[in-house]
């Protein structure tokens, strides 16, 4: 039986000068979210979206709106995002915050939280945190800038994780950013991951082509 994916679309890589065309060419193309990557350039050495960007997208669209959040400091961020209408985000488990009061923080805003991991950080730090959390984003490149190549233990990493997951008993969908290909989108998604956010490598590779890349996405992934 084929399960749904959440396919999640990176706005970091839409042309902005067409943004609200944009937004309406993905949604008309069938994506579950838009994809927001928030970078301050000290957590991770770019700067990309901001406030206002997500401000513009809310009223064009229906669609969720996801928020990655790779910034030294989310805590002043959140009542922000959740007065811009943002449904879910997630920081970086790596920070040497609290995370539990900022993760109940998120959720009495309205939105769901989640955590994001990288690379080379042990999924077993997640453990004591699963409890608090919906959603979970292995980073499978290092984060900060598109088009990398997938780190190869990035599969093997999602199987821990998965189970770790599954161990909690608690329904946490878990996604996977960077890197996102057919190949590498189908790999994951036997691991069991569910949430996949799509940028060069899969969604925009033809201009304006949104729907189909979309659509053999799906397919390479047993998707409905």
């Amino acid at each position: 039986m084929k399960r749904h994916a959440i396919l999640s679309a990176s706005v970091m890589c839409v042309d902005l000068a067409r943004l609200g065309d944009e937004v309406r060419k993905l949604e008309d193309a069938g994506v579950d979210e838009l994809h927001f990557d928030i970078m301050d350039g000290r957590f991770v050495p770019n700067i990309t979206l901001g406030f206002p960007i997500i401000k513009a997208c809310r009223p064009m669209t229906s669609l969720p709106l996801d928020v990655h959040l790779m910034v030294t400091d989310p805590t002043w961020q959140i009542p922000i995002l959740a007065e811009l209408g943002v449904n879910s985000v997630s920081f970086h488990v790596e920070l040497p915050i609290d995370a539990e009061p900022l993760l109940d923080e998120i959720r009495e805003a309205g939105m769901e939280p989640g955590l994001s991991l990288n690379p080379a950080t042990d999924v077993e730090t997640l453990r004591d945190l699963l409890p608090l959390v919906d959603h979970i984003l292995l980073m499978t490149v290092n984060p900060g800038f598109a088009g990398q190549k997938i780190v190869p233990d990035s599969f093997r990493k999602a199987g821990d994780l998965l189970r770790l997951v599954g161990s909690s008993g608690r329904e946490i969908v878990v996604g996977a950013d960077g890197n996102i290909s057919l190949e590498n989108g189908a790999r994951l998604a036997e691991a069991g991951v569910r949430r996949f956010v799509l940028g060069t490598s899969a969604l925009f590779v033809e201009d304006g082509e949104y729907r189909r890349s979309i659509e053999q996405f799906r397919a390479a992934i047993g998707s409905e």
